[in-house]
């Protein structure tokens, strides 16, 4: 059960630090808009002719660890395939839905390879693939300050 948490958990922090790393624009020149350093950041990530945005997220992992004095060496590769839409905004709120609408992943744990690709419908079935199925339905709606460029609320699993 752990596993299956910490793989949600990392899910869902990679998705909110890609979007956080992606939204501010430098814009026009406003007074009131500089921040510290005297540059212009202006909210830019949804326009009104498309409200959606895909993103290809990949990480990969290495890590050794001991095991009861032996070294077991696990590799990880997991690429998300993330679709974006917002709503209209609400003042300074947008309202922003993550779907993660495909998945893959390699694992290899002491020699042991799980692999998994939603977008290949012949991939074979291992002990994980109700949990990979589960993460392309997943869905979390989020609420963003334009402003201050936080997520201000979370919602969904």
């Amino acid at each position: 059960m752990n596993m299956w948490r910490w793989l949600g958990s990392l899910v869902m922090m990679a998705g909110l630090f890609a979007l956080a790393a992606n939204l501010p624009v430098q814009a026009q020149d406003k007074e009131k808009d500089k921040d510290k350093d005297g540059e212009v950041w202006v909210w830019k990530a949804f326009s009104k002719k498309d409200n959606k945005f895909y993103q290809t997220l990949t990480t990969e992992t290495e890590q050794k660890m001991k095991v009861m004095g032996q070294e077991v060496k696990q590799e990880q590769k997991q690429t998300f395939y993330i679709e974006w839409t917002a709503q209209e905004p609400k003042g300074d709120d947008w309202n922003v839905t993550q779907k993660i609408i495909g998945v893959k992943m390699n694992i290899n744990i002491g020699g042991n390879t799980i692999s998994y690709d939603s977008t290949d419908p012949n991939s074979a079935a291992n002990p994980m693939t109700d949990f990979f199925k589960a993460l392309t339905q997943a869905e979390l709606k989020l609420t963003i300050n334009s402003k201050t460029m936080e997520v201000t609320k979370i919602e969904g699993a």
